[in-house]
């Protein structure tokens, strides 16, 4: 399945400042995101290439290749991407693709404290997200066309940090300029992107695969019932790659899933089931989303 490009009409933006991280629909969808921490490869076809890292994956969204010369993507990673395209969308200058910040204001959003290894693992972040790119085939409804895309998440950052010799220590607040991706920005500049609850993301959520199966979930429409929006899948590679899990023991999976989800349920009253069950034909992530 081709990924999802969005027309060329353009959707009213909705800020709500700090309460939400935003990410764009398909780096909601796809396997882009490790939940174990490493920076190794995900489960799938693995082809070394020199000092680059090459990741093919097939999850439920389609194929994936993904290049970067700097590992894996983590679910830290995840939240930092989430964080800054909340704060384009703050903004409401949407014909701007750069956003501009502070590493002391990115660290007191995630709860932490500035500097030392705290600002030394916060750049090490903006740079593995810089250096990531992604090929994909896009179906075009303007031109009536496949294409064939290569693009990242961001096309540039800039840090400045202030010092009176470049050994010394940073004096003062460290600004930082993001440019988003061109295929990104247009994405979100046609509404092309998911919400969600920072207090839950950030706040309530422990473990790096509840929070990517909440970013995941949250990104699908499912099923319309009367109690609301049921969603289904097998679990199977497809799906394990599209939630970052490399983890080749199954029982072990199934139940880190089971846990994933009970942490799902108490911190998100919308959902009122999240399980992993066995059904006919194998085991099932099953889950309905209140309306």
């Amino acid at each position: 399945m081709p990924l999802a490009r969005a027309p060329a009409a353009r959707r009213p933006l909705r800020p709500d400042g700090r309460r939400h991280g935003v990410l764009e629909n398909n780096l909601t969808r796809k396997g882009v995101w490790a939940t174990d921490g490493g920076r190794g490869a995900l489960a799938g076809r693995r082809a070394p290439r020199r000092d680059v890292f090459l990741v093919e994956t097939d999850d439920v969204v389609g194929h994936l290749v993904m290049e970067s010369s700097l590992g894996q993507l983590t679910v830290h990673e995840m939240e930092t991407a989430s964080w800054i395209l909340a704060k384009w969308l703050e903004r409401q200058t949407p014909e701007d693709p750069t956003v501009e910040f502070t590493l002391a204001e990115l660290a007191r959003d995630f709860g932490v404290r500035w500097g030392g290894s705290r600002a030394r693992f916060t750049k090490a972040a903006l740079r593995r997200l810089d250096r990531v790119r992604f090929t994909a085939e896009v179906w075009s409804h303007a031109q009536r066309a496949l294409v064939t895309e290569h693009f990242g998440i961001f096309d540039r950052v800039r840090i400045v940090e202030r010092r009176a010799r470049p050994e010394g220590a940073t004096r003062g607040p460290v600004p930082v300029r993001v440019r988003l991706n061109e295929f990104i920005h247009q994405q979100l500049q046609a509404g092309q992107y998911r919400r969600y609850a920072w207090r839950v993301l950030r706040g309530s959520l422990r473990t790096p695969l509840a929070k990517r199966l909440y970013v995941f979930l949250d990104g699908q429409r499912g099923q319309a019932t009367p109690a609301g929006a049921r969603y289904e899948h097998a679990v199977d590679a497809p799906l394990l790659a599209s939630l970052g899990v490399r983890d080749g023991n199954l029982p072990r999976v199934r139940a880190s899933l089971r846990r994933a989800c009970g942490e799902i349920a108490a911190a998100e009253g919308r959902y009122a089931r999240c399980e992993v069950r066995e059904g006919v034909q194998g085991w099932v992530l099953s889950v309905l989303r209140r309306a």
